[in-house]
């Protein structure tokens, strides 16, 4: 029966129903006798009357124990329940786990305010629903549960201040997480009616772990979900990706933008800052439910590490979505040197002009590998350490200077590649340190030469992906006879000369670089290898090869709430890491062996992070956002019908609308409807029958 009673004392006075029945077994009288003539007309007339009597006897009868019964429920208090009640009594204790959603979707803002603030309200609400001897407990959620009140307490005043102080986070949403904690709470409170009562904004993706269908939930716990958010359109970017375009030799930077929207959003103002200055800006057009991917070129200027972020710039539900930061570290950049050591007046005739071609070989757009082309006087000026690889084209000779520059960059990561050519004076290579130029020039071979296939590595990358057929096509007119000075080795030989190809030497230790040394120009003076299907591949491949021996750790976008891991080799500061966030709290991280964690990632932008090695003191850069990839900025809602299904079928769960109801809904929830105002109005309608009935039986 889904019917209790608050007063259920006054139920014994339903017996009180008789008294009708004997009242009008007691007023029926005997009728009299008396002899008349003839009357056979009256008594067909006075046996029709009797019977309407007796029927409307019958009925005011009727009546009258339903308005007795009816004023016994109305004492008793009588309460209709939808559902079967899960307390034993509707007087008995009951115990409220109260959850707050504040994760960064509960910052929408609607017309006069944030479901957020609508859900703070719609908590103080559910407290006004708690009686004395009931007790509550309270908890945020967002990617996890933080229980704000521990246990439960009956101080209502404590409770409803830690709701109102409540803050919003940059947080997922995971419902499963507040209603694990609220559910294993409730199971240590002996309370005879528990509810958990659940203030989101309905918004689909918090759901996305949550699924009880099979078990997990006590079936005695109401569950009630209080929907305070609003159906809103927003935009969000996403990420940002960055490259190196040749094309002016720029930054290009793609921004992603997911528009989960119900209409077209057109011209969106997007805006790129780099280094605290304003970048770039454009506009993107935005369509219901896609991703836009707005391409953006900046200046990365002499920096090697570059911060910035990109923004879009629309008054949307959400706005902390509407920026993505990120850094760019330069040794995350794959970019070369070509040193030109036989420059002609036009650049399709010089050393390196294949070669800059075969490493970004459509100039507009991002490249994996960026060339940078210089003559030697140039190269002696530039800071090696900004470049995964040198490329030595036909340079004619090195100075002890340049020899000592090669040798530390070699020794620090640096990785070093010679075309040779005419130019090339063969005594200034021979003096030259084993380390530094790995081989010997024992001669010149001429004719029409071309790569032995049958010898090539071909597992080696620079091979494994260039296509030895096309490779085998190319013709060189004219090589270097090399041998070996330290150790080497070779992965590809002439055909019929008995000569390597290509020489790489061992490397110096784990971090040193590699060099390697092909006999033969990176032009066309003499081969027509560049002009080969083979060339671009093999440039790229070999570029690729040298990048990765000096790519650094990724200081990738970490998402809020997430761990930023760090391997730092040779810390010697035993003051360990010094980490700031955006507002500029500074916090000391002792790292753990070489490797420090940093867990403090509450708030989006750039953090700072310090340390000294043997190398000296150095600053670095990572990122934190929103994790927009989550679903977390789409506000479509879950449908109550749907969210009813990822419970056993017997769970007593309940969606209703936060606002000013709230209290009343959920009273009705946990404890019914009372009836006395129902039971009132049906007394006086039967009161008002009653007396009518009675005052036209006396006509």
């Amino acid at each position: 029966m889904n019917f209790t009673f608050i007063n259920s004392a006054m139920l014994f006075a339903l017996p009180l129903v008789i008294i009708p029945i004997i009242i009008h077994l007691f007023s029926i009288k005997n009728s009299r006798v008396k002899k008349f003539p003839d009357t056979k007309y009256i008594a067909l007339a006075v046996k029709k009357t009797i019977t309407k009597i007796r029927l409307w006897q019958f009925l005011l009868l009727l009546l009258r124990i339903l308005i007795v019964a009816l004023l016994v429920f109305f004492f008793a208090r009588a309460v209709y329940h939808k559902q079967k009640p899960a307390s034993s009594g509707v007087s008995s204790p009951e115990a409220y786990f109260i959850l707050l959603d504040n994760s960064y979707s509960m910052g929408a803002a609607g017309k006069n305010s944030s479901s957020f603030e609508r859900g703070k309200d719609s908590c103080l609400k559910v407290l006004k629903a708690v009686r004395s001897v009931d007790s509550v407990s309270f908890a945020l959620f967002s990617k996890g549960a933080e229980e704000k009140v521990k246990g439960f307490t009956s101080n209502i005043i404590d409770v409803e201040s830690k709701i109102k102080y409540s803050a919003l986070t940059y947080k997922t949403t995971s419902i499963r997480s507040g209603l694990n904690l609220a559910l294993k709470t409730l199971k240590e409170t002996p309370a005879g009616s528990k509810q958990v009562v659940v203030v989101t904004d309905f918004a689909l993706h918090g759901y996305s772990d949550l699924d009880y269908s099979v078990s997990g939930v006590d079936p005695g716990v109401n569950i009630v979900f209080v929907d305070v958010g609003e159906n809103a359109d927003n935009i969000a970017v996403s990420g940002v990706g960055t490259a190196i375009s040749s094309f002016e030799n720029r930054m290009k930077f793609n921004v992603n933008i997911a528009g989960y929207t119900a209409s077209r959003y057109s011209k969106v103002p997007v805006s790129l800052m780099l280094n605290g200055q304003k970048a770039a800006y454009g506009f993107a057009d935005i369509r219901p439910g896609k991703k836009t991917d707005k391409i953006m070129y900046a200046d990365s200027g002499e920096n090697e590490k570059d911060t910035g972020s990109a923004r879009i710039e629309i008054d949307d539900a959400l706005s902390v979505d509407n920026t993505s930061y990120f850094t760019v570290s330069g040794s995350q950049l794959k970019k070369v040197l070509l040193v030109d050591g036989d420059v002609k007046i036009s650049a399709f005739l010089s050393e390196s002009f294949y070669l800059n071609l075969a490493l970004n070989p459509n100039q507009r757009f991002s490249a994996d590998v960026v060339p940078s082309v210089c003559v030697l006087n140039e190269f002696r000026s530039k800071k090696l350490s900004e470049y995964k690889a040198v490329f030595l084209c036909n340079v004619p000779e090195l100075l002890p200077s340049d020899e000592r520059k090669l040798m530390d960059y070699i020794k620090a990561g640096g990785n070093l590649v010679y075309f040779m050519g005419d130019k090339i004076d063969v005594k200034n290579y021979a003096a030259l340190d084993a380390a530094v130029f790995p081989a010997s020039i024992t001669g010149e071979e001429t004719g029409e030469l071309k790569f032995d296939i049958k010898s090539a590595s071909s597992n080696h990358q620079i091979l494994k992906n260039t296509g030895l057929d096309e490779l085998g096509k190319a013709v060189f007119y004219k090589i270097y006879r090399l041998s070996p000075k330290s150790k080497c080795f070779s992965f590809l030989d002439f055909e019929g000369v008995n000569c390597p190809a290509f020489l790489e030497s061992n490397k110096l230790s784990v971090d040193s670089g590699r060099v390697l040394v092909f006999p033969f120009p990176a032009d066309r003076d003499r081969t027509d290898f560049p002009l080969r299907n083979a060339y671009v591949p093999f440039v790229q491949e070999l570029a690729k090869y040298l990048s990765e021996g000096r790519v650094l750790d990724d200081t990738k976008s970490v998402c809020i709430g997430d761990v930023f891991k760090k391997k730092i080799e040779n810390l010697t500061s035993s003051a360990g890491v010094e980490v700031t966030n955006p507002a500029g709290v500074k916090k000391n991280i002792l790292p753990a062996g070489n490797t420090f964690d940093y867990p403090f990632t509450d708030n989006p932008g750039i953090y700072t992070y310090r340390y000294t090695d043997k190398k000296g003191k150095k600053t670095e850069y990572f990122s934190v956002n929103p994790d927009v990839l989550s679903g977390e900025s789409d506000l479509k809602k879950i449908d109550p019908a749907d969210l009813v299904k990822l419970f056993p079928p017997k769970t007593s769960v309940h969606a209703i609308k936060g606002g000013k109801d709230t209290e009343s809904d959920i009273v009705s929830i946990v404890r019914g409807e009372e009836l006395s105002k129902t039971l009132l109005l049906v007394l006086l309608a039967l009161l008002t029958v009653e007396g009518m009935l009675s005052i036209r039986r006396l006509l």
